[in-house]
């Protein structure tokens, strides 16, 4: 029996077919790439789609933005590369183990570890209302303070009844006239001189009437209500007011410095109550996470040898580059 030779035609439509399968199974699945995909191996590491996206999430979004072609995105990833080739060859010269990296290690644990015990002391922290509001009560002097008036004050004693009244009323007119007519650099020294040879008020006559910041109430307390609202009718440093009429004589004023006041309440500075207790608790928990750690390690400190140590006022290298 004589065997037909099968058609060429037949091989290259089965090639044809056998082609276009194999070219199929070799398709990138559809949709976006697994966390653990791979997206350069360097060595035996492989750099993931996980840690490309977190070091990428490292850049500030206008950077990032900036990574958006297949270009840039191996530009990012060559410089992944290039750290792990550096990184690498680092621990094959054995660097890990250098007391300076060493060194360093140990302050970045010590500041990781730290910095967790704080994240879970503030998410375990509830401040309650009222403790927010017992703070605001017992330091109001910092929230609210009214309004404080520094005054040089001269106090030229008489009453209705002296018979040098008119007199002391004429000499007091005369100092408040000369006072504003001085200029405004001589009259600070001037009032001052004439307090320390001529004022009767024993509390301010040696500070050169010099009464520091007073309140409204203080004032009217000390002087009388006239001259506190004497006071509070001056307006720039400098500004001489008087003689005004007082129980004790008449008081010539000037103006040296003003306080403006303030008035916040509790719901205004509520937040930073908030963030001021909650950093003194979470400073305590950090406290506290070491007086543990302390109990249940041993820990010694060789007095003797503490004693011994000398300490320079410049560093080491310092002191030493200084000598040559």
């Amino acid at each position: 029996m004589v065997q037909k030779r099968r058609s060429p035609g037949i091989f290259l439509i089965l090639a044809g077919a056998l082609a276009v399968g194999g070219a199929g199974c070799r398709k990138t699945p559809a949709g976006p790439p697994g966390a653990d995909q791979e997206v350069a191996r360097v060595g035996d590491h492989r750099i993931t789609v996980a840690e490309y996206q977190a070091k990428m999430d490292e850049q500030a979004p206008v950077i990032r933005a900036r990574y958006s072609t297949l270009e840039k995105k191996k530009e990012f990833v060559d410089n992944l590369v290039r750290f792990e080739l550096l990184d690498q060859e680092a621990r094959r010269q054995g660097l890990e183990k250098d007391p300076a990296v060493k060194a360093i290690l140990d302050k970045v644990l010590v500041q990781e570890l730290i910095r967790r015990q704080m994240e879970a002391a503030a998410k375990a922290t509830d401040i309650p209302e009222a403790d927010l509001k017992a703070y605001y009560q017992s330091h109001l002097d910092e929230f609210v303070r009214p309004e404080r008036t520094r005054l040089g004050v001269i106090l030229l004693a008489t009453s209705k009844t002296d018979s040098q009244a008119a007199k002391v009323r004429t000499d007091a007119t005369k100092l408040v006239a000369d006072l504003r007519k001085a200029q405004p650099s001589a009259s600070a020294a001037m009032f001052a001189d004439a307090a320390r040879a001529r004022s009767s008020d024993t509390a301010t006559q040696a500070l050169g009437g010099d009464t520091n910041f007073r309140t409204r109430e203080e004032l009217a307390k000390q002087y009388g209500q006239a001259v506190a609202d004497a006071a509070g009718a001056l307006k720039a440093v400098g500004d001489v007011a008087g003689p005004v009429e007082t129980d004790r004589g008449l008081v010539v004023l000037r103006l040296a410095g003003r306080q403006l006041g303030f008035d916040q309440p509790f719901d205004a500075v509520k937040p930073r109550i908030a963030s001021r207790l909650q950093l003194e608790r979470r400073s305590k928990v950090m406290d506290e996470y070491v007086a543990s750690l302390r109990k249940s390690t041993k820990v010694e400190i060789n007095d003797a040898v503490l004693d011994k140590l000398t300490v320079q006022a410049q560093g080491s290298a310092e002191a030493a580059s200084a000598k040559k």
